[in-house]
């Protein structure tokens, strides 16, 4: 019995390095999907507070570096849309594609 124990015991301290090692990484792109998810969560808070309607003025520049003007036309969970009022132009954009929004006074958020 006592050397089951033993061995069961050896054989948990050999294996215990490879289980650790099949952990998920701390760093690299589990930090960057959390900072994505950060952006996102405080872009759809912002948007959300504002609503939508005419009233509703953003101008949202893109991590691509586009801008896109116009007022909210619709919030969803995953993206919420613009509509140019001249040429009453929808455009739907995702949260994740969001570097930054500003509102009625152009103020960046």
């Amino acid at each position: 019995m006592m050397k089951t124990s033993s061995l069961l015991l050896g054989t948990l301290f050999i294996l215990s390095p490879a289980v650790q090692s099949k952990q998920a990484p701390t760093s690299g792109p589990v930090q960057i999907d959390i900072v994505r998810s950060t952006r996102a969560s405080k872009i759809e808070a912002n948007v959300q507070k504002r609503g939508v309607g005419e009233n509703s003025q953003v101008r949202v520049k893109l991590l691509n570096g586009h801008e896109i003007a116009g007022y909210l036309s619709k919030i969803e969970m995953m993206s919420f849309s613009v509509t140019d009022k001249k040429t009453n132009q929808t455009t739907t954009i995702s949260y994740e594609e969001v570097q930054r929004v500003r509102g009625h006074s152009f103020h960046w958020l």
